[in-house]
Order: structure tokens, then sequence, then C-alpha cells
């Protein structure tokens, strides 16, 4: 082999694995990216049924929607794991995805079935969304299609090129939810799926899209796209019309002739470590002269999200910025060029938001463009200073002077006063220009506190939350007004850092109510080193929600521990009682003689206790060690009959086998279990000898037992369960509740954490996993009837805020 061809083939080996590492990347980018979605889904499924339930016409959808709830909470572990399966099925590599389909398709050949009514009612839910959305994204799969085609010359390991159509995500979430739910729940849960995942793929396909391009798959592609829309105007974004198909055409993002074009310039596609969004840093005091530059390049992305176009390059910086505009960096689906929004944000679609917030402030809709470029010095949501009004630079820099000031740093009570901001920031400017106040704070800037004011004021009014978390919130008060004032996607992405930030507050201090909780003081700490920051960013919220989780989780780890704790000391409690009453139920009306006392009282009932705790009581092996306690206490009863000595005789080498395995299984003394055994032969040895009967009745009952047909034995008796006290369907382990404490005590936020069916009994346990009482079902159904107990569904503290403003708005 001469040389050159040698060097030839070692490059290709390399392009080879080039390629591989490739096609891993894509495939961590789907699942990463996928199972953050599903996760989201999940999370918010609970509110949504919740608000259902809530505003049901009556009492059978209230139930529907409620026991719905609480079905998906429980099985929300098992759905995600299965849908992450699923997904990674499409993403093996074609020959083999093939090969495992045909497969399939021989052994279904072999089997004769007619397709039911459920199952085609799936098929259609499946094909239905999953054809709406593949139509939504057509450009993006066709490029991404061609590509993935492409890339299979150069490696093996890609999967195929239709494996990442949404019909196929669809037919994933299907298989996931398999024959949990019913075809009309079915249907609830895959039009939030449509909602949450099917309409937020934009982003999952451009980032992989630019990934190839990256590494040189198909490049001219994205060339064409850019060069056919450079060639007509940008449209404008989409107000109402009075064309339906228009409207239409704007509710579903897209716009004849919009390609979807991916953008030129590094993108940062991926997710930020912390959970919260790629967003760009906004400097909260303003940058001079009212600009405000976003910085594209902010986030950290999966492996591989990222992409370097020619577009950046050359001095095209116009086109990078209005490429820019309609691909946020933090993961969202982007806005389609016509200037709408292909996401929902606290569950409202974020066009209908960007409208709602534009007609309050005062301007038009809040738009990509607006949301991404708000600060350029004409800007409309971003005033600069006038003869008449103040701008937002020099607010900003006073309310950055006010938020360490007491009366807003530790306000007084549960109130935010949107006025008292107002004029705190006017005396603050006035210091700067000899007392005097010439101008007013400018209508924008004047609306977003007055907005800010009706989220506060919404979250005041939330019972869910305790009065000592709403207080540690209104710490916020003012970052949060510079946080919107300074980016307007703060109102538009649910994943905004300082957004994200009091959720986690909210979501940590379920249960808090007391400032001496070590919880409460790292969440104040927290909050201290926000408005310990005069300059603002979004990395400051980044870094403090980075700060809280770690913590959280540091958290969690122990109150799990302990609340694991509480869960064994009331199994053992119950494993006790249950076990008491088993030895209760065979030995009452029998006579004990007192050599057999360790085996039937301390032995046996040890042995039955260590196996309830394992396994429970539902299982064979539980009934076998009811029984042979039930023999035992039979076989040491004094014998009144020849045909009880005939038994006896015939029964105990058999019994002596049995009950010596069980001890030995269960101790490590073989001396103990050999004492223990030959008290026990020793005391039946005992009644043998004592029975009078002569050998000649004893032979009679012999056959007399030989000759008759078995007994069926009594069956273990159980509690009678139709006279149990029923707790309500929707009653679940991990649901948290006000928990009435009695008279003359205060109430306490608890976590439902075991229910105890057999007892009637359930535990409750604080956050820190510490038990703090127990009730019967009794008791708890009366509480929960008269409202002295009460659920606390722990929504999301803003969202729920936000969607009630928004919705009185409109």
């Amino acid at each position: 082999m001469s040389e050159n061809n040698k060097n030839k083939e070692e490059n290709q080996g390399h392009k080879v694995n080039e390629f591989d590492k490739l096609v891993m990347d894509i495939r961590n980018n789907v699942t990463t990216r996928l199972d953050d979605l599903m996760s989201k889904l999940l999370n918010s499924a609970q509110e949504e049924l919740f608000n259902l339930s809530s505003e049901a016409s009556n009492n059978e959808d209230q139930t529907r929607y409620f026991d719905l709830m609480n079905q998906t909470r429980t099985l929300k572990p098992e759905i995600a794991v299965e849908f992450s399966s699923r997904i990674k099925k499409y993403l093996v590599p074609a020959e083999n995805y093939k090969a495992e389909h045909t497969k399939k398709e021989i052994e279904e050949d072999d089997e004769l079935s007619l397709i039911g009514q459920d199952e085609m009612e799936g098929i259609v839910l499946v094909k239905g969304i999953g054809e709406r959305a593949t139509a939504k994204y057509r450009d993006q799969l066709s490029h991404l299609e061609a590509r993935l085609e492409h890339l299979a010359t150069k490696t093996v390991h890609v999967f195929k090129e239709d494996a990442l159509l949404p019909t196929n995500f669809c037919q994933a979430f299907d298989d996931a939810m398999a024959e949990h739910f019913s075809n009309e729940n079915k249907k609830l849960l895959f039009a939030m799926f449509d909602v949450d995942i099917a309409s937020k793929l934009d982003a999952l396909y451009d980032s992989i899209n630019n990934r190839l391009i990256d590494a040189g798959i198909l490049p001219q592609i994205k060339l064409h796209m850019q060069r056919q829309q450079a060639a007509k105007p940008r449209p404008k974004p989409a107000t109402a019309s009075p064309d339906p198909n228009a409207e239409q055409a704007a509710q579903d993002g897209y716009t004849e002739g919009d390609a979807g074009a991916a953008p030129t310039g590094n993108y940062g596609g991926g997710q930020s470590t912390s959970g919260a969004s790629n967003i760009g840093g906004f400097a909260m005091t303003a940058p001079p002269g009212g600009a405000y530059q976003h910085n594209i390049n902010q986030g950290q992305g999966d492996a591989g999200s990222g992409a370097s176009g020619s577009g950046a390059q050359g001095g095209n910086q116009e086109n990078f910025q209005n490429h820019a505009q309609n691909f946020p960096a933090d993961g969202q689906a982007s806005g389609k060029s016509g200037g709408e929004y292909q996401h929902y944000t606290a569950g409202l679609p974020a066009n209908q938001v960007g409208r709602t917030l534009g007609n309050y402030l005062g301007g038009s809709a809040i738009t990509p463009a607006t949301s991404d470029q708000s600060a350029s010095s004409t800007g409309e949501f971003f005033p600069a200073s006038t003869p008449q009004h103040f701008g937002h630079q020099e607010i900003i820099q006073a309310l950055s002077s006010l938020q360490s000031l007491p009366q807003f740093e530790q306000p007084d009570g549960l109130q935010f006063d949107g006025e008292a901001i107002k004029q705190a920031v006017l005396a603050e400017i006035a210091k700067k220009s000899g007392g005097g106040v010439t101008k007013r704070i400018n209508t924008i800037a004047e609306k977003t506190i007055d907005f800010i004011e009706l989220i506060f004021d919404a979250i005041i009014d939330d019972n869910e939350i305790s009065d000592t978390i709403k207080a540690l919130l209104l710490r916020l008060q003012i970052p949060i007004i510079k946080a919107s004032m300074a980016d307007q996607k703060f109102f538009i992405y649910d994943d905004h850092p300082a957004r994200t930030l009091l959720d986690t507050i909210a979501d940590v201090g379920i249960g808090i109510t007391d400032h001496t909780d070590e919880m409460y003081k790292h969440l104040d700490k927290v909050i201290s080193s926000i408005l310990s920051e005069y300059d603002l960013t979004t990395e400051t919220f980044r870094t403090a929600l980075d700060n809280l989780n770690a913590i959280v989780k540091e958290e969690e780890k122990l109150s799990r521990e302990k609340e694991e704790e509480e869960q064994n000391q009331l199994l053992r409690k119950h494993a006790r009682a249950t076990v008491l009453k088993a030895l209760r139920a065979t030995t009452t009306g029998k006579s004990l003689p007192e050599q057999v006392h360790p085996l039937i009282l301390k032995r046996w009932p040890t042995l039955m206790f260590n196996h309830y705790i394992k396994k429970g009581k539902e299982n064979n092996e539980w009934v076998n060690l009811v029984l042979t306690l039930r023999h035992i206490v039979d076989s040491v009863q004094p014998i009144s009959s020849a045909e009880g000595l005939a038994k006896v005789i015939a029964d105990k080498d058999a019994l002596f086998k049995k009950t010596k395995k069980y001890l030995n299984a269960a101790s490590n003394s073989k001396k103990d279990v050999k004492e223990i055994m030959s008290m026990y032969k020793e005391t039946i040895q005992l009644h043998i000898d004592d029975a009078n009967f002569s050998k000649q009745e004893v032979t009679v009952a012999e056959e007399v037992l030989s000759q008759a047909e078995p007994v069926e034995e009594a069956p273990i008796e159980e509690p009678d369960t139709q006279d149990r006290t029923a707790l309500p369907s929707n009653i679940a382990p991990g649901m948290w509740f006000q928990i009435y404490m009695g008279e003359d005590k205060t109430d306490r936020r608890c976590k439902l954490s075991v229910i105890i069916m057999e007892d009637e009994n359930m535990m409750f346990v604080d956050h820190k996993g510490t038990l703090i009482t127990e009730k019967s079902f009794d008791e708890f159904n009366e509480e929960i009837a008269s409202e002295k107990t009460k659920v606390i569904m722990g929504h999301s503290a803003f969202d729920h805020a936000f969607k009630r403003v928004i919705k009185r708005l409109n």
C-alpha cells in the first residue's frame, strides 16, 4: 500500500469518527430537549386540570378532571421514562430500525386481529396532531431530512431521515400513556401535548439544522434560503385581520413564504445548567443613551446546538440582527418573521399576551423584535429622556438606589404600593438635579410599575402562599420592576431567570411559616444577594437561582431522609399492630404451655414482623406464616380424643420440619433455634404421653383419618372492608394541606406522606420531613368537608398571578 493511500484511509477514518460524534451530539440534543418539554408538560398538567375542575359546570366533569389530575401526578415518572425510551427507539441506526421494524411486521402478519374503536381513535389522534405539526415545520423538516440523508453517506450510525417527524413524537407519547387513560382523557392530555410540545419544536429543528450546517452537511440550503428571504420585504407583525384565514395563519405562526430560515451568526441554542433560559444579559442601570444591547450568544448550550454562519462576517451585521430577532437564544420556540410567537407563557398564547401587554402599556403588541431589541435609542418600550418625561435609563438608575432602602428592602406588611415607588423614584432623581422635579415618569414606565403591582397584588391574594413567603417575595418588588422594564422577554418567556427565581422561592417555601426556619434564612440570604447588586443583570438572577437550587438540592436530600425515617417508623408501628392482630386471632381461646411461649409469643411474631416490613401481607408467604402459626398453636393444645392424638402423631414431623426451616431462615443462631425446637417437641411429646387412649383406639382413629375427605382449612379472617371509611379519590400522597391542628392551635402546612389503608390512617410531615400529625380517615374527611383542613395546590406563583392579571386586562 502506498503512503498516500494509507494517509487517505487514515483521514477517512478520522472523518467517520467525527460524523459518529455528530450523530451522538444530535441524539443527545433531541432526547434532552424532548425530556425537558415532557417534564414541563407533566408538571403544568396538574394546574391545568385543577383549573378545569374548578371551572367545570357539573360535578361529573369536576370529578373527572380531579381524578385525571391525580392519575397524571401518580403516573408522571412512568410516563416520562417511557416517553424517553420510545423516543430513543427512533434514534437507533437506520439499518437497526429497519430490521426491527421488519421483524415486527412479520410478527404482526402472523396474527389475525381487528383494530378496536379505542385503538382507532388513538391512531387518529396521533396522525392528526402529527400531520398538523409536520405541515407547520415542513421547511425545517425538509432541510433536516435532506441533511440526514446526506449524513447517512458518511456514517452508518445515523438514524432514519424521517425519525424526527412530529408524528413519531406523538406516537411515543401515545405509547407512554399505554392503557392507563380512557380515550376521553387521552384526548385532553393530547391537547396539552399539542400546545406544550408539538407546537414548540422550532428550536429543536433549528438547532439540529444549524449543527449539521456547522459540520458542513449541505450548508448551501441555508445560503439559498437567505437569498430568497432577502429578495422580499419582511412582513409586518400580524395584527387582527378581517380575513379569518389570515387570523388563523397568524395564530398558527405561519405566513406564506416564511421558510423559517436558519439564523446566521453565532447562537447558543441550548439550556443553561440552572434550568433557566439562555436570555441575553440586560443591564438594569440601562446602557448609555438608552441603547439596550441584546447579547445573542449568552446561552450555554446542549452539545452541538450552536452554529456559525456567514451572515455575521463581512460586515453583514444588519442581516445578522434581522435574523436574530426571530430566534430567541433561550431554547424557546422561535418567533416567525411575521412577528408572532410560537409558544405559550403562563398557559396563555404568547402572541395574545404580547398584544394585551402592548395595549396596556400604550403601544403596539410586544413582538419578537421588541423583546429581543427593546432598547434601540428610539425604542417604543425603552423610551429615552425627553423635555417632558424621564427616560428608562434615569428611572432604572433611581430604582437601583431605592432597592436597598428599608421600606422597600423590608416592606412593612403585605402591600405593594406602586404610587409610593413612583414618588420615591421622582424624589431620588430630584436629589441629582438640585432638588427640583421638572418632568414626569414616562407612560411606559408608569404602566410597567402598575402592571407589576397587579402581579404582586394577585400573589398577595393567593391563599396557596404563606404570608411568610409573601413578605419575602415583596422584597423583590423593585428588582422585578427593573427586570420587566429592562427586558420585554420577562413578560413573554416562562423561563426568564427572574420569574423562575420568584416561582422557585414560592415553591420551596410552600411549607414555611416561621422566620426562624433554616430554609427561610437561606431564601432571605438569596434575596439579599440580589438586593445588594446595584447593576442587576440576567446573570444576577441566574446566579441566585443556581445558588438556591444547590441549597434546595441539599435540603431536599435531608428532608427526604427524615421523611423516609418517619415513614419507616409508621410502617413499623403498623406492622406491629398487624402482627398483634394476627396473633390475637390465632391464640384467642387457646391454651399456651409456658415452654412454647418463646416460640409463639416471641420468635414467630418477630418472623412475621420482619416479613411484613420487607414484603407486606399481600403475598402467599404471609398466608403460609399465619397458617403455620395456627398449626403450631393447635399442635400444643391438650389432646381430648383418639382422633386428635392420631392427627398430632401424623402431622408432627412435617410441622417440626417446616417450623425449623422458618426459624433457621430468620435467625443467625443455630443454638437458639435448636433450644426453641427442643422445647416445642418436648411439649408435644408430653401431650402425647398424657393422652389416655388405648393402642386399638388410636389405630381405629388413624384408619378413620386416612379414609376421611380432606377438610378445607378455614381461611384467615380479614376485617370486613364494606364498613371501611373511604377517602376522596383525589387525595394522594405528596399533596400539601393546611392542616387543622385543633382548637386554640395554629393550623400547619403539611404534606401527606403516607396513607395506611388497613388502619384508615394518614401521616402528615412538614417541609423538613418531620412527622407533624396523624389523622384517621373519618377525622380527615370531616375536616375537609367543614373546610377546617384545606388543599394547597402549590401552583406556579408568578404564572398563576400573571394569568389572572392578563385575563382581567382582556
